[in-house]
């Protein structure tokens, strides 16, 4: 995701810096680690409205690596993490499981579905063909990157807003205090 400056912001960091150029870096630096902070807890409050899982394992994907004094980049990683459908909380019917794995819709049936117990925690697999001795496999949920993206540009939109007048609070902030 990239966040930018719009001209007039630019033109107000660039006369800071130039007016005390370490106090300026300082306030830029946590001004860009706010907004990736921010805007990552937007993408994750956005995201657990969609998915009806709890917030750490919406959480659990997302990293920040954060600007230093070297590098005034932010950089929010969503890994692509594959959630096992048994953490949707299926309803076991007589013949498979009915599961909600969006919120907006409504619960979808599951043919010849079965719980087993894997390492101690159980999984929810699927038969290919009714009787015994045919393949299962694991079923697995759609990945929390998957609904997150649909949220990306609404979230780079609201962090361009913040960047200047979170600068404008940092700036004066760092000023003050040096």
């Amino acid at each position: 995701m990239n966040i930018e400056i719009t001209d007039e912001g630019f033109d107000e960091i660039q006369a800071a810096l130039e007016e005390n150029e370490k106090i300026a870096q300082l306030a830029l630096r946590r001004t860009i680690n706010k907004v990736a902070t921010q805007t990552s807890n937007h993408l994750i409050r956005e995201t657990a409205g969609m998915l009806p899982l709890n917030r750490n394992q919406i959480r659990e994907p997302f990293s920040i690596r954060r600007a230093t004094a070297s590098n005034l980049a932010a950089e929010i990683k969503v890994r692509r993490i594959a959630v096992p459908l048994i953490d949707y909380k299926p309803r076991e019917l007589k013949r498979g499981h009915s599961i909600r794995v969006n919120k907006d819709k409504g619960r979808q049936r599951l043919e010849r579905t079965f719980e087993a117990s894997v390492n101690g925690k159980n999984q929810l697999f699927q038969r290919e063909e009714l009787k015994r001795g045919y393949p299962i496999r694991q079923m697995f949920g759609p990945a929390v990157i998957e609904v997150t993206q649909d949220y990306m540009d609404e979230a780079s939109t609201k962090a361009q807003e913040k960047m200047l007048t979170l600068f404008r609070h940092e700036f004066e902030f760092a000023s003050g205090n040096i």
